[in-house]
C-alpha cells in the first residue's frame, strides 16, 4: 500500500510520516487563522450594534466623513479594521 498523498511508502492509516507532520502543520494554521478571524468577528459586534438606533458607548479612532454630494452621514471606525480590510484587497 502507497501513501494517498505523495505515493511513498505509507506511515499511518494510508499517509506517510511526512504527509502526516505537514498536515498537522496546516491543521495547525488553520486553527490559529479560525481564531483570529472569530476574535475580529467579536471585535466588529462589540463596536458596531446591528441596530444603528441604539446608541452604545464606544470608542473609536477614526471618523469616515461621507463626500458633500452624498446624503449619507458620518461613519465611525476602527483604524485597525480598515486596515486589515485594505490589505485583504492588495
Amino acid at each position: 500500500m502507497i501513501c494517498l498523498s505523495c505515493g511513498s511508502d505509507p506511515y499511518e492509516s494510508g499517509i506517510c510520516k511526512k504527509c502526516f507532520e505537514l498536515l498537522n502543520v496546516r491543521k495547525e494554521a488553520l486553527r490559529r487563522n479560525i481564531e483570529e478571524l472569530k476574535s475580529e468577528v467579536n471585535f466588529i459586534k462589540l463596536s458596531s450594534p446591528i441596530d444603528p438606533t441604539i446608541q452604545i458607548d464606544t470608542f473609536t479612532d477614526v471618523v469616515l466623513v461621507p463626500r458633500s454630494d452624498s446624503s449619507s452621514g458620518s461613519v465611525h471606525g476602527h483604524k485597525i479594521v480598515l486596515v486589515r480590510a485594505f490589505h485583504d484587497l492588495k
